[in-house]
């Protein structure tokens, strides 16, 4: 989840450019509203298994699910791994937010504002609308931004609480992607702006 190196490419346009095909030739994601915290308990799951081959996604999908994990398949891979990242530095906010203290209306309207934002971004990106609108995109964002099994949550509700970013940054030993995210979305809107992207 995230974006690599001074391009900001994704993950998979990362990986498919570091592995030989003839090593591997196709990379996948699971992606959605899940905490390890919930799915090592088997608490109720759903999330997506991305391909841009639907029909290899489908064949994984029936390997995943089970009981208590319930997988769907998809083929945008643009929008689900941008989703997955722009929805973290969307959290970090929803975790400052909280901390402050500023209430459940204020925080309604940063989530559905971000991800009015997140969608049009991604959808100029080459993402499609109905992966915003779903597991991938609204889903994965509600959960990040009302955890505190949510990393990134966590760190902006420090903020929050402590209004001392270095302080926080510091002494916060746990991997917050959202933190770097928000640098890279700040360069790509630049690229956008200046037709670079």
């Amino acid at each position: 989840k995230g974006f690599v190196g001074e391009e900001n490419e994704s993950m998979i346009q990362y990986l498919t450019r570091i592995i030989p095909l003839e090593v591997v030739n196709t990379i996948s994601s699971l992606i959605g509203p899940s905490h390890a915290e919930e799915v090592i308990l088997r608490k109720l799951t759903a999330l997506c298994f991305v391909n841009k081959d639907i029909k290899f996604a489908k064949e994984m999908q029936k390997c995943f699910s089970n009981e208590y994990f319930r997988v769907y398949a998809i083929d945008d891979e643009i929008g689900s791994e941008f989703a997955a990242s722009y929805k973290n530095a969307i959290a970090i906010g929803s975790g400052i937010l909280a901390g402050l203290e500023l209430g459940d209306n204020a925080k309604a309207a940063y989530i559905t504002r971000g991800l009015a934002e997140m969608m049009t971004f991604g959808r100029h990106l080459g993402g499609h609308t109905k992966t915003f609108l779903g597991l991938t995109g609204v889903g994965d964002l509600l959960v990040t931004c009302n955890s505190h099994h949510s990393r990134n949550f966590t760190f902006g509700y420090q903020i929050g609480k402590t209004k001392d970013v270095q302080k926080v940054l510091d002494t916060y030993n746990k991997t917050v992607e959202g933190y770097k995210t928000i640098k890279s979305l700040y360069e790509l809107s630049k690229k956008q702006s200046t037709g670079r992207l």
